[in-house]
């Protein structure tokens, strides 16, 4: 099939997989009719209830059969947070703040991609995890379906859905869930259109305002639980160490040896990712700096890995002392730097007089991906998900950032974050706050190339996190 029938057939195919959707929604629609004529939609009152008595057809999808709480007193409140791994760092402080004001069973509807980082840290606080794969939704009929007709069949007391850019899956998810309230902000045009929008927001019975402007992202979510709450917030961004897994275990796994320094060369969209020769010449001056590296990322990401580490190690090999890099920026001495990071820079005994890289690619889980983040010196990475983690686990990053939400999830606000720095596309750097109005339009993607970022300009802010410069936050 030639290139100019596939691009026919495009539109034509997804306006058939949009009616199919429809269809299916519909059918779960159906569903609901079905269950008020019969009396069968649940609400977790019944504690003796078994998870089958709710839907035994599609539950076992999403959670184990008998784990659903439901004490017969309090507000059942289904949240839905269905975006990515970094989205839900920035929000998940907040549903303690919802527990400890509202005498509430809560139930979240989230993404499978960081299902085990919510169950380690919020099995405490959340009553009950869904899990929603959001590639089966947009995919797979067959799942949608099982989807919408689970969440049919329950019933909650408050819906609330906070997320400010609301997208065609958490709105297909909402549209299914029986609450005698339902709470969502205004929200953005980033991933609907107005039409869309307006017409998505005419579901919930209440609409909560949002300030004008760029606000930082977790700002954002405190605007929404404040208003929804009532009360003044003064929640802390922050992951509790004592989850994840010690640096024993992970020494003992992975053969890591302190100082290291993380690279996190993975990100969502290949536009994201900073190349393997600039990442290169960044393992190269870290080696020279007498730090190991470990290289974090995808699966995908490993071929990637094994070039930096072949260009590194072979420069390095060569180099013999300064590189050429580091003694024209001519940074301070490395007692400085280790009495800024005293806390996570002590050496192993039997750390070895050449600096080792490491490729754990594709081999971490997420919670010892946070581990591995936590112990480590400091990161280097694309702007993506990690860079939240790292925030949130208190160690410095430097952020390679591609051009995408400028003043949404970039910069940190000093007082929530003063470890993260950022490198901007030269572009952006010479108008940065006419860019943020730009990038944070309807349906935006930056195309901006990011290997326009030197490694130069990288390695310069490196060497001001080494030295204690404080973050270039806002």
């Amino acid at each position: 099939m030639n290139l100019a029938c596939k691009s026919a057939l495009k539109p034509i195919l997804k306006q058939c997989r949009n009616i199919a959707f429809l269809a299916i929604d519909l059918i779960a629609k159906c569903g609901r009719i079905y269950g008020k004529i019969k009396g069968d939609s649940r609400r977790f009152t019944d504690s003796a209830d078994s998870i089958d008595s709710i839907d035994s057809r599609f539950a076992h999808d999403f959670i184990k059969p008998g784990d659903f709480i439901r004490p017969k007193d309090s507000t059942q409140i289904a949240i839905i947070k269905v975006d990515a791994i970094g989205d839900y760092i920035l929000f998940r402080n907040f549903l303690c703040e919802l527990k400890s004001h509202l005498d509430s069973n809560l139930s979240l509807i989230c993404n499978e991609s960081y299902k085990e980082l919510a169950l380690k840290l919020d099995s405490k606080i959340v009553d009950n995890f869904i899990f929603i794969s959001r590639p089966k939704m947009m995919r797979s009929l067959l799942y949608r379906l099982k989807t919408l007709f689970f969440l049919e069949s329950l019933r909650f007391d408050i819906l609330l859905n906070p997320t400010f850019s609301k997208c065609i899956i958490s709105e297909a998810l909402a549209n299914h869930i029986n609450a005698g309230e339902s709470v969502a902000p205004i929200g953005n045009t980033a991933n609907l259109s107005t039409k869309n929008l307006l017409k998505e927001n005419k579901k919930y019975t209440k609409l909560l305002a949002n300030k004008s402007g760029n606000l930082f992202e977790f700002y954002r979510n405190m605007e929404f639980f404040e208003q929804f709450l009532g009360v003044k917030l003064d929640t802390k961004l922050f992951i509790d160490s004592a989850f994840l897994p010690s640096f024993e275990i992970l020494r003992d796994k992975f053969s890591l040896i302190k100082p290291y320094s993380i690279l996190f060369i993975g990100a969502s969209s290949p536009n994201r990712k900073w190349s393997a020769e600039n990442f290169a010449k960044m393992a190269r001056h870290i080696l020279e700096r007498k730090y190991n590296i470990v290289i974090c990322g995808l699966s995908e990401d490993c071929l990637n890995a094994e070039k930096i580490i072949n260009l590194a190690q072979g420069k390095y090999a060569e180099s013999g002392a300064e590189s050429k890099i580091e003694s024209t920026l001519k940074i301070a001495k490395d007692s400085a730097m280790k009495s800024t990071l005293n806390s996570k820079t002590d050496s192993a005994p039997d750390s070895p007089e050449t600096p080792q890289i490491k490729n754990l690619c594709g081999k971490t889980t997420l919670l010892e991906l946070a581990g591995i983040v936590y112990n480590g010196n400091h990161m280097v990475a694309n702007e993506t998900s990690v860079a939240h983690l790292a925030s949130a686990l208190d160690t410095t990053s430097i952020v390679v950032y591609n051009g995408n939400h400028l003043n949404r999830f970039i910069p940190y606000p000093k007082e929530i974050c003063d470890k993260y720095y950022y490198v901007l596309h030269p572009q952006i750097a010479t108008n940065a706050e006419l860019y943020a109005k730009i990038s944070n339009t309807e349906s935006y993607k930056s195309t901006l190339n990011i290997d326009e970022i030197s490694a130069e300009s990288v390695i310069a802010i490196y060497e001001k996190a080494l030295n204690g410069g404080g973050g270039n936050s806002m």
